[in-house]
């Protein structure tokens, strides 16, 4: 299970003496461990034209050459880090929102069920005092009529959010609304914490440069650099308690040939071994 980290990206001292390291860079930001990396794997995708000769009469396939060139790199990153998160999730650098003791919701309505039904607001982290301040009321056309706490319906807290819950079938199949004031039509309060927001689905394509650093006590240390790659979620986000925080991604390197003519596709530096047994990267 990955470790749950907060603050500045993580720190190679830290990192594996041996296994994988991906440092990252977005935009014109500087280099950023993605945390433990485990199941990394190479995956090489060629396309291959054949050349013939047909000058005996006869269509000879004299080779194949590799026409369409694609590498990526598939991993899972352990660290729980609000960048790996966003990463995941395709969106946006996460922002950060300041905590609101007194945050505001516009009045909510909902159309009311039998005895039993629960109904949360939309933000309902409240204390006491703002859940003891909510309105309900019916907005049914000539039946308007504010309902009674603990004869019409109770205020449930539960996993620290309200709910209205309904204590009578009187007021099924109606339009009730939920807010402050006499006729519940003005915002509710509510308690926003501190919390970093992403939007998922907010940037499809995630172009990134870096270094992959392959770090080994007994066999080839290397490192690739590449200046020009995607990043992209590409598999699971399992919430099971074993693989909790485990994110699957791929790194799919791309032709950089008009800035990088000679090294299209990075450049893979080989270190060697070291026989003490030490890290060399």
């Amino acid at each position: 299970m990955g470790q749950v980290l907060s603050g500045t990206p993580y720190d190679c001292l830290t990192a594996p003496i041996a296994g994988v390291r991906i440092m990252l860079r977005e935009a014109n930001g500087l280099l950023e461990y993605l945390g433990s990396i485990k199941e990394p794997k190479f995956e090489e995708k060629l396309t291959f034209a054949s050349i013939f000769d047909a000058g005996s009469g006869a269509e000879v396939e004299l080779r194949k050459v590799a026409s369409l060139l694609e590498m990526s790199m598939k991993f899972v990153a352990q660290e729980f880090l609000r960048a790996n998160i966003a990463r995941f999730m395709m969106a946006g650098a996460p922002t950060d929102v300041a905590a609101d003791a007194v945050a505001a919701h516009a009045a909510e309505t909902f159309v009311a069920g039998k005895t039993g039904a629960r109904y949360g607001l939309a933000e309902g982290r409240q204390s006491d005092a703002q859940q003891t301040a909510l309105k309900v009321y019916d907005t049914t056309e000539g039946t308007a009529a504010l309902l009674v706490l603990d004869t019409d319906y109770k205020l449930v807290r539960q996993f620290s959010w309200t709910f209205i819950e309904l204590l009578v079938d009187d007021w099924a199949g109606k339009t009730i609304r939920v807010g402050e004031g006499v006729t519940a039509d003005t915002a509710y309060h509510y308690l926003k914490l501190a919390h970093a927001k992403i939007n998922p689905l907010t940037k499809p394509e995630r172009a990134v440069s870096g270094v992959l650093q392959i770090v080994s006590k007994t066999g080839q240390n290397m490192e690739l650099v590449f200046n020009k790659a995607v990043l992209a979620g590409g598999g699971n986000f399992n919430l099971q308690t074993k693989e909790f925080s485990n994110m699957d991604f791929e790194l799919t390197l791309q032709d950089d040939s008009a800035a990088n003519p000679t090294a299209p596709f990075g450049e893979l530096r080989i270190y060697g071994y070291d026989n003490a047994g030490g890290a060399l990267i």
